[in-house]
């Protein structure tokens, strides 16, 4: 089952020219998350701007209020705004038998060229 993040980033430019515009990673990233909207004013997408239909009112874009300084440039970690977790559940079919299994999940990020995967040992009583 796939499921996507209720919360558009903005686009205010295409992420992928970031990577290849830039060659240190930290440019990247800067641009990137420009793209995204962080720290913007408003701390949400302008109409229109957000990557797909927002879940909520002012539910879009990145904001955070914790910054630190890394080398003389601030830094923002983008989470602080949203105070929240978005929680997958497992429906497991009813003619599994009992026993022990293998659970694994997939999660493909939607801004970078990232993927992240792992797996748990469950038992199922």
């Amino acid at each position: 089952m796939w499921t996507r993040n209720p919360i558009p980033a903005c686009k205010f430019c295409n992420q992928a020219e970031c990577m290849t515009n830039y060659s240190d990673w930290l440019e990247q990233q800067h641009c990137s998350q420009s793209c995204s909207g962080l720290n913007i004013s408003g701390h949400t997408c302008p109409p229109g701007m957000a990557q797909f239909e927002p879940a909520g009112h002012s539910l879009s874009g990145y904001y955070s209020s914790k910054c630190i300084d890394v080398h003389g440039e601030s830094e923002c970690d983008g989470l602080h705004r949203f105070q929240y977790s978005i929680v997958d559940k497992v429906q497991i079919p009813k003619a599994i038998p009992a026993g022990k299994y293998l659970l694994s999940w997939r999660w493909d990020c939607e801004q970078s060229r990232q993927i992240w995967q792992n797996c748990a040992d469950i038992q199922l009583i």
